[in-house]
């Protein structure tokens, strides 16, 4: 009987064992010294799971309306409650997956009111930033990634897979993980005078003048007939930029708000639903970085917005444009 050729006393197999060996050490090493998928269960347990406490008001939005929206406001009307769901890095696809958790979650709770806030950052395209790409492998469930695949790109895609069946390929990105979930501290800081060119990185090239793309235009939309067949009166709002850097946008690109105008007006056309009148410009040193407000740019943004949602303000539901300088104020 001739000799088998494969036999366990080659280096082949011995080499091979011991990576074998190595892989699965490091493989739980990482689920040792990893605590995200904790950390992303424990907050998203925090914002979906409400017990079916009915909510008036649910702010959707990246991490602008997490940083414009001062909680500390919010709960002197502590006859109302309210649910911000601002998440850094969000588009209005898993925004939009977000709020159908939070109803499936909680079957016996009413939202009145979604607040839908959009920015061009926003509405580009959901890999165009790093966080972005963390709500698809880390984020979405298999049925959600299989619905928003064909959007995709291949190495995207790739990396959904790579995710579910290699743990440790996603360990590299914990320290952006926690830029999507981490502690939000925008409203802590002093903010900029309004002299400093601290938007000097603003180029054509930017993020802010890429086309809105197709799939977070559809899901801005789904999210809006969600409300609707769900009885929730939804509304647009639009966050505030800087004096200067909206004055910048300007020389580098007139047009580059206007797609984004255009797609707000049909929203507002078809579905019959209001764009809230908040100014779309406001002073430098009350923002803290190029689009972020400041402890105090949030507090004076947050009343001025409970007064058009609650006491109301008298103003026309449509306003006039002026130029590409936003609203009249």
């Amino acid at each position: 009987m001739p000799r088998n050729s494969y036999t366990f006393s080659s280096k082949l197999p011995k080499a091979f064992v011991f990576c074998l060996f190595l892989l699965i050490l490091f493989q739980f090493a990482v689920s040792i010294f990893d605590n995200s998928d904790n950390f992303e269960n424990q907050e998203l347990d925090r914002i979906l799971h409400r017990n079916s406490k009915d909510v008036d008001y649910v702010f959707l939005g990246d991490s602008r309306i997490r940083s414009n929206i001062n909680e500390q406001t919010l709960k002197k009307n502590d006859h109302l409650e309210f649910l911000n769901i601002g998440l850094g890095g969000a588009t209005s696809v898993p925004l939009y997956f977000m709020l159908k958790r939070l109803l499936t979650n909680n079957p016996d709770m009413q939202i009145r009111h979604c607040i839908l806030a959009l920015t061009k950052w926003h509405l580009v395209d959901i890999y165009a930033a790093r966080p972005r790409e963390l709500y698809v492998t880390r984020v979405f469930t298999f049925s959600e990634f299989l619905e928003i695949k064909e959007y995709l790109p291949v190495n995207l895609i790739e990396s959904y897979y790579l995710s579910k069946v290699i743990p440790s390929y996603s360990f590299p990105e914990t320290i952006y993980f926690w830029d999507v979930y981490g502690k939000n501290d925008f409203y802590e800081y002093p903010g900029f005078e309004a002299n400093t060119r601290w938007y000097s990185d603003i180029t054509k090239e930017h993020i802010a003048f890429r086309d809105l793309s197709e799939i977070n235009m559809k899901y801005t939309e789904k999210i809006i007939v969600f409300c609707i067949n769900h009885d929730i009166q939804v509304q647009l709002l639009v966050s505030p930029l800087p004096q200067s850097l909206y004055d910048e946008f300007q020389l580098v690109n007139p047009y580059s708000f206007s797609e984004m105008d255009q797609f707000i007006d049909h929203l507002c056309e078809k579905h019959q639903i209001e764009l809230i009148p908040m100014p779309r410009v406001l002073p430098d040193n009350d923002f803290q970085d190029y689009s972020h407000l400041n402890r105090k740019g949030s507090i004076d943004y947050t009343e001025r917005l409970l007064d058009k949602l609650i006491r109301g303000s008298g103003l026309p539901l449509t306003l006039e444009r002026t130029s590409f300088h936003g609203y009249v104020q």
